[in-house]
């Protein structure tokens, strides 16, 4: 049953700060779609590929997306549950704690070794009652509107992300071009998830773009000779 209750400040907190998908969610679910599209491309064998055995390939490529689609979209969903079910196991062992010290331990067990460094006494103190004062959550909330839509969203990207690396094999009769056409594009979008991984995370933009190419490249090699 969806629920639509109103959340603790801290799952507030959470949601806002992630949104339905980050760009780390949507980077990994479209190198993922594109992973296992090229694990079916690469076994194609020019010689011997007729275009019926390059559409059966195809079709199969597009099923397993699909699957691990709706697979991927019900583990976040249950990821995201388990999140707001230790949030609110936080909140209730911070209200339920007389000792101001011990309820800032929780506090900083629960935030990132960056924000604990920036965290003064004080400030988790402020925090800590602001918890206290808000009125305890009725229930749990194991599935919401939010998960649905991410779920939605993590099969949307690992499907659709199959459709570029798959169009040459669609409409180019000859295997060997569709082939270096379908490689062709699968590069670079995994150059572009690099370079918008990059600017999300401040870093180097070309080194970030060539190396996700090749961790990809390298993870397709090794699903193909692991006999995925």
């Amino acid at each position: 049953m969806i629920k639509t209750k109103r959340k603790s400040t801290l799952v507030q907190l959470q949601a806002t700060s992630r949104g339905v998908l980050d760009p780390v969610d949507r980077f990994s679910e479209i190198l993922f779609g594109v992973i296992m599209v090229l694990t079916f491309t690469g076994t194609i064998s020019v010689a011997e590929g007729d275009q019926a055995t390059v559409k059966t390939l195809l079709i199969a490529a597009l099923g397993c997306n699909l699957a691990w689609g709706i697979v991927d979209g019900a583990m976040f969903v249950i990821t995201r549950a388990v999140e707001r079910a230790r949030t609110q196991a936080l909140g209730q062992a911070i209200r339920s704690e007389p000792d101001p010290a011990l309820a800032r331990v929780y506090f900083r067990e629960a935030l990132s070794d960056t924000v604990n460094h920036l965290m003064t006494e004080q400030e988790l103190d402020r925090l800590v009652e602001k918890v206290r004062q808000y009125p305890p959550p009725k229930g749990l909330d194991w599935v919401t509107r939010e998960d649905l839509k991410g779920a939605l969203a993590v099969l949307l990207l690992v499907f659709f992300s199959t459709f570029p690396v798959v169009l040459p094999f669609l409409f180019v009769s000859e295997v060997r071009l569709a082939m270096r056409l379908s490689n062709g594009i699968a590069i670079a979008i995994m150059f572009v998830l690099g370079v918008s991984l990059a600017r999300f995370s401040n870093q180097r933009i070309h080194t970030l773009g060539l190396a996700v190419v090749g961790i990809g490249i390298v993870l397709v090699l090794v699903t193909i000779l692991l006999g995925g």
